[in-house]
């Protein structure tokens, strides 16, 4: 499983390995386990941790909790719950090795086949796929 490591950045921001939440959703089934977390924010550094997370869901049931899925094919309406997947289109692209993300177009992802030359860009967000 490659693991992703960030870059540093003139703006000082690491990526995250998730994308941005989507309120009001649940993806369905699919639970591998449940962590206790006040925020939605942690979710995604348990799901990165846990073999098989593909997406979370998190609801404040509980004070707060984490479902890690091992799918997100299926997303349905659910008041008060933050789901995100896993930000993996690099770990899934050949020959991808890097990623920068910019706030260009909503928020664009550029998959590099090479990662030798960085150079400081305001706003953006980089990271280096590790196999």
């Amino acid at each position: 499983t490659p693991n992703i490591i960030p870059e540093p950045t003139i703006a000082a921001a690491t990526p995250s390995a998730c994308d941005k939440p989507v309120e009001d959703v649940d993806y369905e089934g699919n639970d591998i386990k449940f962590t206790q977390r006040s925020n939605s924010d942690d979710c995604c550094d348990d799901c990165t941790k846990t073999p098989g997370c593909v997406a979370y869901v998190w609801t404040a049931w509980n004070d707060g909790t984490c479902f890690l899925k091992s799918n997100a094919d299926k997303s349905v309406p659910k008041k008060g719950a933050k789901a995100a997947k896993v930000a993996n289109d690099c770990t899934k692209t050949p020959g991808c090795v890097a990623y920068v993300w910019t706030a260009w177009n909503d928020g664009t992802c550029f998959l590099k086949s090479n990662a030798d030359k960085s150079v400081p860009k305001k706003g953006a967000k980089a990271a280096k796929v590790v196999f």
